[in-house]
């Protein structure tokens, strides 16, 4: 079963590798590999959707550091944090 996100930042240019967008209408949190550790595969391979029309799939997961597990691709323009995982991870912290 292939999963379907939207990314409203996944054509973001002039984004450097190291920089994170916490985007508030994203669904999906998805990371450039050069940030994360501990990678694996997925049970099922997702389908990021993208303004534009940019669309990419993959099956990469990896730990971003002090976060949470999250997908991963080298074909990300922008890095990618869901503000709804992040609030969720500062709530469930408290």
């Amino acid at each position: 079963m292939l999963a379907t996100y939207q990314i409203n930042a996944i054509g973001a240019e002039g984004c450097k590798p190291i920089e994170v967008l916490l985007d508030n209408q994203a669904n999906i949190a998805i990371i450039r590999q050069e940030l994360l550790t501990a990678f694996e595969k997925a049970e099922n391979e997702v389908q990021v959707n993208g303004v534009g029309g940019v669309q990419l799939h993959t099956s990469d997961i990896g730990y971003l550091r002090d976060f949470f597990r999250v997908y991963s691709s080298t074909d990300m323009k922008a890095n990618v944090l869901s503000f709804s995982d992040v609030q969720d991870l500062l709530w469930y912290n408290i």
